[in-house]
């Protein structure tokens, strides 16, 4: 029982490098085949089947001819049954109405124009909540004078945000 006991024993404490030594070798195996192909003399050429010497009955007249009809058109699947809506975002029922760009939406007011060394006039203007005066292609906060008629009581403001030009006029009048 002993020297069963110590076989075991050794057997157990050994399997780890019976098993890399098997998978050494199994690996050495694979390496070589591919390294060393078999001959092609030993390889048997593949065999096949020699032809018919006539066509069965029912070939005589040939395959028969395809259907001519067009097939029926599938009808349009709208896109939009195609995507799904997230769930996590909130619609209105109606989407909002275009509101046009005024001036006072993109913080914008004529105050006054005053005028400045001989016949020169500057504009005052109110962006964004802050006071400012300006002549001709002077430019502040992406907003530019073009022109400056005093007489009319206008002044054309560009805006480089929007892309647009604004017409503003002194409220009763100059």
């Amino acid at each position: 029982m002993d020297k069963a006991l110590k076989i075991l024993k050794w057997i157990w404490d050994v399997k780890e490098r019976a098993l890399l030594v098997v998978l050494v070798l199994a690996l050495g195996v694979q390496v070589y085949r591919m390294v060393a192909p078999p001959d092609v003399e030993d390889v048997a050429p593949p065999t096949v089947a020699p032809p018919r010497a006539s066509l069965p009955d029912d070939w005589q007249d040939g395959p028969p001819r395809p259907n001519t009809v067009d097939p029926p058109q599938l009808p349009r699947v709208p896109v939009d049954e195609l995507t799904r809506r997230s769930p996590f975002t909130v619609r209105d029922t109606q989407p909002a109405a275009p509101r046009e760009l005024t001036p006072e939406r993109a913080g914008l007011q004529l105050l006054r124009i005053v005028p400045w060394r001989g016949d020169a006039h500057r504009a005052e203007l109110r962006i964004n909540q802050r006071r400012q005066r300006m002549d001709e292609g002077d430019e502040y906060q992406g907003f530019r004078v073009e022109r400056i008629d005093a007489n009319a009581g206008e002044v054309d403001v560009y805006s480089t945000e929007h892309d647009r030009l604004f017409t503003l006029t002194v409220e009763g009048g100059s």
